[in-house]
C-alpha cells in the first residue's frame, strides 16, 4: 500500500509523499484535517506525518515516536525552557499533556485548540464561575487593546507561571491594576 512493487527498481521508495501517502488508509482523518481554519505546520511538510509518526511500529500509542512532551519540545524547544523554569505548572503540562489543550493536527480556534474559545477550552475542566465573577468573552473589551476580548489568558498564563494560580502577576493588585487603572496606587 505504502511502498512501490519488491521487483520495481525502486522497492522501498513510497508511492506518495508527506499526508498524501497517509491519506490512502486515513483519508477521513486527514480530510477532516485540511478541512479546519489552522493547520499545524509538521502536517503539511514533505515529511508530513512522519514528523511525528512512526509509520511501522512504536512504543507510544497511535505510533508517535516518542512521549507527547518530548515530541513537542522538540520543535516547541522555547516553550519547554519556559515551562522548566515555572513552579506553578498547569497540570497537563506538568504531565506533558500538550494534546490535552491543543490538536496536533489542525483546529478551527488560535493556539491549536479544539474549541470556539479560551474560555470554553479552559471550561472544559475548569468551573471558572466558582472562582471569578469577572466578564468575559466576546462582551468582555479589553482596555489594554480593544481589538481583544477579555478571556482566561487575559490573567493565567496556560502552560505556568512563577505565581500562585499561574497568574500573570504576583499580586491581584500588580494584576488586576494592568487594566483598572483608577485601583493603582
Amino acid at each position: 500500500l505504502c511502498h512501490n512493487a519488491p521487483d520495481s527498481a525502486t522497492p522501498f521508495a513510497t508511492k506518495r509523499t508527506g499526508f498524501e501517502l497517509c491519506k490512502g488508509c486515513h483519508n477521513e482523518m486527514v480530510t477532516a484535517t485540511m478541512a479546519k481554519d489552522r493547520l499545524h505546520w509538521p502536517v503539511a511538510d514533505a515529511r508530513g506525518c512522519e514528523n511525528c509518526h512512526n509509520p511501522h511500529a512504536s512504543k507510544v500509542d497511535k505510533l508517535l515516536k516518542t512521549n507527547t512532551a518530548s515530541l513537542c519540545s522538540g520543535c516547541h524547544a522555547d516553550t519547554a525552557r519556559k515551562i522548566a523554569t515555572t513552579t506553578a505548572k498547569h497540570a497537563p503540562v506538568q504531565d506533558g499533556l500538550c494534546v490535552s489543550c491543543h490538536s496536533p493536527h489542525s483546529s478551527n480556534g488560535v493556539y491549536l485548540i479544539d474549541q470556539p474559545s479560551v474560555v470554553e477550552l479552559c471550561g472544559t475542566c475548569h468551573d471558572y464561575g466558582e472562582h471569578s465573577s469577572h466578564p468575559l468573552g466576546d462582551a468582555a473589551v479589553d482596555p489594554r487593546n480593544k481589538n481583544l476580548r477579555v478571556d482566561c489568558l487575559s490573567c493565567h498564563n496556560g502552560h505556568g507561571t512563577e505565581h500562585k494560580w499561574m497568574l500573570l502577576a504576583p499580586t491581584n493588585v500588580e494584576l488586576c491594576t494592568q487594566c483598572h487603572k483608577k485601583f493603582s496606587r
